[in-house]
């Protein structure tokens, strides 16, 4: 099925991560080598517009060197009230990090008002 969560980097716009019955999910993503990631891109799923993510946070953990604990998620962007006008619309983002974490996580706080969730591609590009 082309709706699990690993489709939403799976540089693929047909496909999507949908979530029925969740309108705030979070999905990560654990690199092969530590990197800054500072500017993303969102891209919406083919229907239901309210779907969307409307409002998220971006965070990264170093859990190199994190310990028994795990680490701490560091929250590195937050956006609120984000609209897509199109379906397959892709939206981009920058922010100002140096640091280099190993994983990352797309935390939805909001969608646009159904009671599930669909996103189509999370991008994430830096250093």
């Amino acid at each position: 099925m082309n709706e699990t969560p690993p489709h939403a980097f799976d540089n693929d716009p047909g496909s999507k991560w949908f979530c029925g019955a969740n309108v705030a999910p979070s999905i990560d993503i654990a690199l092969t080598a530590p990197h800054a990631i500072n500017s993303y891109s969102v891209t919406a799923g083919n229907d239901a517009p309210d779907r969307d993510p409307k409002s998220w946070l971006l965070q990264g953990l170093n859990n190199v060197d994190a310990g028994t604990d795990g680490g701490t998620w560091v929250t590195l962007d937050t956006r609120a009230n984000q609209m897509f006008a199109n379906r397959f619309q892709t939206l981009s983002y920058s922010f100002a990090n140096t640091t280099a974490y190993s994983s990352y996580r797309f935390v939805v706080t909001a969608n646009n008002g159904s009671i599930d969730f669909q996103v189509s591609e999370i991008m994430l590009f830096g250093n």
